[in-house]
């Protein structure tokens, strides 16, 4: 989402960039974006972030014992591990609490990752993704609702997608 500001007098803007009565020409518009992280406050603030992690689907692997790691501003919490799926179902929420500046907080990211539980191997990782938190926030009501991860290999884009996440 694009916002208009005018630098015309302090006039709010309409769609064209014409404040109020005031002559076209004397409008000068400056465009930014909402992720503009030089426009957020750098006053620490208490936020809360919950993550529900509902089901995955179509996971790599016959047989897997998949469970979740969700990371969070170097924050870890583990759901439960489900037995002899590919497609578990967790419905585990998760809440993480911070006291942090929007501007150092938004550029942080969030990390889902499903591993098969059994294998205490680095390569028992199933599948990732990961985003900012600015982007979430940016997003209506600071969420995403009824949405599906796409998990892949962080190491090899191209080897395609391991399964979904919602």
């Amino acid at each position: 989402m694009i916002f208009h500001a005018c630098k015309a007098g302090g006039a709010i803007c309409d769609e064209t960039g014409r404040g109020g009565d005031q002559p076209e020409e004397s409008n000068e518009i400056t465009k930014f974006t909402r992720k503009d992280a030089s426009l957020r406050s750098t006053k620490p603030q208490d936020f809360q972030i919950r993550i529900k992690i509902f089901q995955a689907r179509q996971l790599d692997g016959n047989n897997i014992n998949p469970m979740c790691r969700v990371r969070c501003h170097n924050v870890h919490r583990y759901t439960k591990t489900m037995r002899s799926t590919n497609s578990p179902y967790w419905d585990e929420v998760f809440f993480f609490n911070f006291n942090a500046s929007p501007a150092d907080l938004f550029e942080q990211s969030i990390e889902f990752q499903v591993y098969n539980a059994l294998q205490f191997r680095s390569d028992a990782l199933i599948g990732s993704f990961k985003l900012d938190i600015g982007y979430v926030y940016d997003e209506p009501k600071h969420s995403l609702i009824c949405k599906w991860l796409l998990l892949g290999d962080t190491e090899d884009c191209m080897s395609g997608a391991k399964g979904y996440l919602k």
